[in-house]
């Protein structure tokens, strides 16, 4: 258990709304592990309301989190209509294991599982 527990009454998210979260996450927790992670959650958004409570008025707004910059690629147009559709697939099915020659669609395995509820 945690050193510093926050107390029932005043936990700003209920266990049905943790147990919620936990789900859409894809985490299967027991119900310890579920009050740790509630706990964990609870300061986590003390957090976010003490800093909504800071004077930010001074500070400058910068729009680019580093100097580095992305250098710019050739603006080139390619004539589609010359390579074979084949060709094309071909090339898309080396760049994902997910392409299916067969459909020309990608397979895309499943991510939610929504039968597990």
């Amino acid at each position: 258990m945690q050193d510093d527990a926050y107390s029932e009454d005043k936990a700003p998210i209920s266990d049905s709304e943790m147990r919620k979260i936990a789900q859409l996450s894809m985490l299967n927790l027991g119900q310890e592990e579920l009050n740790n992670l509630k706990g964990d959650f609870v300061k986590t958004l003390e957090l976010f309301k003490e800093l909504e409570s800071k004077d930010v008025k001074a500070v400058e707004v910068r729009y680019e989190a580093s100097k580095l910059a992305m250098h710019p690629r050739a603006d080139a147009v390619h004539d589609l209509s010359k390579i074979d559709d084949h060709s094309i697939n071909e090339r898309i099915g080396k760049s994902s294991p997910y392409f299916n020659s067969d459909t020309c669609y990608f397979d895309v395995p499943l991510v939610i599982d929504t039968e597990n509820k």
